[in-house]
């Protein structure tokens, strides 16, 4: 079966460049505004113990902290350079992946400002988390699996293998992004490809890498899926679907719907983007499972996004062509980034603390959260000790790092089995800490 355009357009570096690079001014100028975040101090106590497991996430994150802090120290400036690298990254390769989709200079520049210009992602990059990487390596993912289904390839399987087997080892939640790659292979003609071995030799890679934490998680008898259980049972609200998708618009930015239904319209109904179609597929199917899940965070469906910003600048570049499609392109990019910018303050320190409160009272906005407890911000006036004294704390004593870092999981309440047991992080004995993210 033969499909248009066969090669992707030619990247537009320079421009990509520029976007890539407001994204890391914008993340320098507020790196280490309101202090230090509470996981913060989780991670670099983790990173004291390296193991290839966790209660709560699987080591990837924490071993490229290990590495990341050997070089360049814990200092807060430190620690958040590299989630704000990787979102410069990620905003540059959205821009890529619209090439790879055979998109030009608008549609790549059109994928990147979307991109920039949402709230979530901002937020993610400000400081150190799994969640940084996780965005990456979803993005990375789109990229190789577009190659696997333009050339059918056996080192692109590979190459997306490795990736996914990565992405499993930073965060569980890329098995969602697996199964949107089966039901966007199996519910399309692209289900010929099933029947080489290289697709199954990549998925047999991913598995691979991600099996030491499913073998550690067997030793000590599944903790991860004990925590998960208590996470979504005590600690996450309930959301119905209409709350849901009005989440996803706010944390998306509003204007960026603009962007990515005209995306995923041309990937799943437009015969231009019948080649791609599994892309749109696996968005729906990764936003049904969060969807009909119940007590998903809205910031759960943001990796698969990036795909659709790419696919959308694809579609407003086609569609509007012409002098007026021209003014058009122009119009939404404008009202993309003016969104952006307003509800920017949200997501990055942008406003002293009390400022802040009083701009999203005027937005209507005011600060929420997805859990049933609330949390503050700022750390000076908590303490005055440095950031080893404040996340290192007895091994004997989860209550402890429950009181200092005002963690709050069924580990800290001692409600964990396993935590109140004794289950360790790693074989040095690490005991347990509780923190705020789920895997």
């Amino acid at each position: 079966m033969s499909f248009p355009e066969p090669w992707p357009a030619p990247a537009r570096h320079r421009t990509l460049l520029l976007l890539a690079l407001a994204c890391l001014a914008l993340e320098a100028a507020t790196l280490t505004r309101y202090g230090w975040f509470r996981d913060e101090f989780y991670y670099l106590a983790c990173a004291d113990h390296p193991a290839v497991g966790y209660v709560d996430q699987p080591p990837l994150s924490i071993w490229l902290l290990a590495g990341w802090r050997a070089l360049f120290g814990e200092s807060l400036v430190a620690l958040r350079l590299l989630p704000a690298l990787v979102g410069a990254a990620t905003v540059y390769l959205t821009g890529a992946l619209a090439a790879a989709l055979g998109g030009s200079r608008a549609a790549q520049a059109i994928a990147a400002v979307a991109a920039l210009a949402t709230p979530t992602l901002l937020g993610t990059f400000h400081y150190y988390s799994m969640n940084s990487f996780d965005l990456l390596l979803w993005l990375v993912a789109f990229h190789l699996w577009v190659r696997a289904l333009r050339t059918g390839a056996s080192g692109e399987w590979l190459g997306l293998g490795g990736v996914l087997g990565l992405g499993l080892l930073d965060k569980i939640s890329v098995l969602w992004l697996l199964a949107g790659i089966a039901g966007g292979l199996l519910l399309t003609s692209h289900r010929r490809l099933l029947a080489r071995p290289a697709p199954w030799l990549g998925a047999a890679l991913a598995l691979a890498l991600f099996s030491p934490y499913v073998l550690w998680n067997a030793a000590h008898q599944w903790p991860t899926l004990e925590f998960m259980r208590n996470a979504t049972g005590r600690k996450m609200v309930a959301t119905g679907p209409l709350e849901f998708w009005s989440r996803q618009l706010l944390v998306m930015n509003p204007a960026n719907a603009l962007v990515w239904l005209p995306g995923l319209a041309w990937l799943l109904f437009d015969r231009d983007g019948k080649r791609w179609r599994p892309l749109g597929l696996a968005f729906a199917i990764v936003a049904g499972i969060l969807m009909l899940g119940g007590r998903s965070r809205a910031s759960y469906l943001a990796p698969a996004y990036l795909a659709l910003f790419a696919a959308g600048g694809v579609a407003l570049e086609r569609w509007l062509a012409g002098r007026r499609g021209a003014w058009a392109l122009g119009a939404v990019v404008a009202l993309v980034v003016a969104i952006g910018a307003l509800i920017a303050p949200l997501a990055l320190p942008l406003l002293p603390v009390e400022h802040f409160i009083a701009y999203s009272r005027a937005l209507g906005l005011a600060p929420g959260t997805e859990e049933h407890h609330r949390m503050g911000i700022g750390w000076r006036a908590r303490g005055r000790a440095s950031p080893r004294k404040s996340a290192r704390t007895p091994r004997s004593s989860a209550r402890t790092t429950a009181r200092r870092g005002r963690w709050k999981c069924s580990a800290a309440r001692g409600d964990c089995d396993r935590c109140s047991r004794g289950t360790t992080t790693s074989g040095s004995g690490a005991r347990r800490r509780g923190r705020s993210e789920s895997s």
